[in-house]
């Protein structure tokens, strides 16, 4: 690319970001300036590029940088109770049912509700459940079992990213260096499923009365 070329319309990313693609030698450009006549918080140079070994065989790349970053405050406008509004109320109604259309969406979706499913049935049913015979035991061994929840979140917590930069890092070599943010929702899968399994094992349990290791575990 020359050196006095332009980038016209790319908004800079901010301080930090990084974008993973393959190594290539070809793609140490020089210093470029990316310039927006709408917009001067847009104006940033294009910082020349570090590139840094990755583990995945893809290399990170710091681009841009923000200018404005860190820089300013919020204005007095922003904190009043009623702000003016220039929208469509009625496109900003409709797009929700438009985005519903995607399957990405949709599987987003699902994911959160059942996440959140999941726990509701645990939390909204232990004490009917385990207060009545043959468990009978009290309100305070009850709330004792929220610990299982714990537990299961925690190791969902710790797991979740390191699988996710797994997944995105081995589809993105498969999509010649590009990465998607949907390639992420990959790895809910393996999530959504130990759920099902989950609240099917807690609902026959309750009806067969089994033991109340199994229905925690």
């Amino acid at each position: 690319m020359p050196s006095n070329s332009y980038v016209m319309a790319s908004p800079p990313l901010k301080a930090g970001s990084a974008e993973q693609v393959e190594e290539n030698p070809a793609q140490n450009h020089a210093e470029t300036v990316a310039t927006d006549h709408a917009d001067p918080e847009k104006t940033a140079p294009v910082q020349p590029q570090a590139t840094l070994e990755a583990k995945d065989g893809l290399s990170h790349v710091h681009t841009h940088q923000d200018p404005w970053l860190g820089r300013g405050k919020p204005s007095k406008a922003q904190w009043k109770l009623w702000q003016p509004y220039e929208g469509n109320i009625f496109f900003e109604l409709y797009m929700p049912w438009k985005l519903l259309c995607f399957p990405i969406v949709e599987f987003s979706a699902f994911v959160v509700s059942w996440t959140a499913s999941s726990f509701l049935t645990l939390n909204l049913t232990q004490s009917q459940a385990f207060a009545a015979p043959p468990y009978n035991f009290t309100s305070t061994k009850i709330g004792f079992f929220n610990f299982a929840i714990l537990i299961g979140a925690l190791i969902g917590l710790l797991t979740a990213g390191p699988l996710s930069d797994l997944v995105a890092a081995w589809l993105t070599k498969r999509n010649r260096g590009i990465r998607e943010p949907e390639m992420r929702l990959l790895s809910m899968v393996p999530y959504v499923i130990l759920m099902v399994i989950g609240n099917v094992i807690v609902a026959v349990g309750y009806q067969k009365s089994w033991d109340w290791k199994v229905c925690l575990d």
